[in-house]
């Protein structure tokens, strides 16, 4: 039982491939030849098989660096057809590609390749807000703002905070014991409490501009 184990896990060498076709070319059976070497029977008759019908003799190479079926121009092309049209599908995106560079490409690879473009595919329903002198005045206001921050705070000092570095849940519905913060830490937030707040602090979305928004209006509620 060892024996034969032994004989399927362990790989045929290219100097015993040479060995194989040396030995039948002098006129050894495929069941000599295997009993030689300690080989399963299957596995001689496949190599001189290969031998005869297109001449192989080493193995083929497995692994390593593939190229790539897309080309640089095929890519930016891609990615310049996205931004012009986010809403075309994979098939119309194939037959660009097969048009203009005559590549034949999968949606399977397509996708794979604008997964790594970072693109969102999930439709976002926009709220048209009323076009009237206040809502133009209070954008103008928060672009001000947000350019004089580099003014104001040097680069160093600026930190990106996602949802999990805010120590927050995003489903209300998950065990709080579930919620993980930066630090590895229990989260102690959910975010239907945080917009439950925003509610009481009299915003109209459900939405944090910043840290300091969250904890200056906390602190203005707990007075």
């Amino acid at each position: 039982m060892a024996e034969d184990q032994a004989k399927r896990r362990r790989p045929v060498s290219d100097a015993d491939r040479e060995r194989i076709i040396q030995a039948n070319d002098n006129g050894e059976t495929p069941k000599a030849i295997a009993s030689m070497l300690g080989l399963k029977l299957y596995t001689v008759y496949e190599i001189l098989r290969q031998y005869w019908k297109h001449g192989k003799v080493r193995a083929s190479k497995r692994g390593g660096v593939r190229n790539r079926k897309l080309s640089p121009a095929a890519i930016a092309d891609i990615e310049k057809w996205l931004d012009e049209d986010c809403s075309i599908s994979l098939r119309s995106i194939a037959s660009k590609v097969l048009s203009a560079h005559s590549i034949s490409v999968s949606t399977t690879t397509l996708s794979r390749l604008i997964f790594g473009f970072r693109y969102m595919f999930t439709r976002i329903t926009t709220t048209r807000q009323e076009s009237r002198r206040a809502t133009a005045t209070e954008l103008k206001n928060y672009a001000d703002q947000f350019y004089e921050l580099p003014a104001r705070i040097a680069d160093s000092g600026i930190v990106y905070i996602s949802a999990a570095d805010f120590n927050i849940c995003l489903r209300s519905s998950t065990n709080i014991d579930n919620c993980v913060g930066i630090h590895g830490g229990r989260s102690a937030t959910r975010l239907s409490n945080i917009c439950n707040f925003c509610q009481k602090c009299g915003r109209k979305t459900h939405r944090i501009q910043s840290i300091g928004d969250y904890f200056e209006s906390r602190a203005r509620l707990s007075l």
